[in-house]
């Protein structure tokens, strides 16, 4: 029994020079470091929860985990006064909107990408006993989703989405 007693102190001696210690550590799919060069450093990561915030008139603490940048919410308002159609969706190189009673005039056709960035913007002028189509050129963007807005007036129109394929 004595043995045992003293096989067990041993093992449990031997293994306190190998107990383990808490290091600091993120699983996060972005982040960073960032230094002014000499007095400040600071890591960061995005999208974790955060515990609380306190402020005051110059400063800014966030305690707990770290935060993101910024938070970014991005729409384009889908409220149209006309039904119109898009076709073909999914488009590979151009597209057309089918207005259903179009009036004479210039109709600016707007694509947003999904940021909510203008990337493309033309003007078609319908006539009047135009069947009210318009044809829009996207061969050149990259594959994606993207919204399109159609003015007239200064009023929106139409607005949708496509989604832009190679092939």
């Amino acid at each position: 029994m004595k043995r045992i007693w003293i096989l067990l102190t041993v093992v449990l001696l031997s293994q306190a020079g190998f107990s383990q210690s808490l290091e600091r550590s993120v699983i996060s799919s972005v982040g960073g470091s960032w230094t002014n060069g000499s007095t400040f450093a600071m890591d960061y990561t995005v999208g974790e929860v955060m515990v609380s915030t306190l402020n005051s008139a110059n400063n800014f603490l966030t305690q707990g985990f770290q935060q993101p940048f910024s938070t970014m919410v991005v729409s384009v308002p889908e409220e149209s006064s006309e039904q119109a159609l898009i076709y073909p969706n999914p488009v590979v190189s151009d597209f057309q909107i089918q207005l259903v009673s179009p009036d004479q005039g210039d109709y600016q056709v707007m694509v947003y990408d999904m940021l909510g960035q203008l990337v493309s913007s033309s003007t078609t002028r319908l006539a009047e006993q135009s069947a009210g189509i318009i044809t829009t050129d996207v061969s050149s963007f990259s594959t994606g989703n993207y919204f399109v807005r159609v003015v007239y007036n200064q009023q929106l129109v139409f607005s949708g989405k496509i989604i832009k394929i190679q092939q």
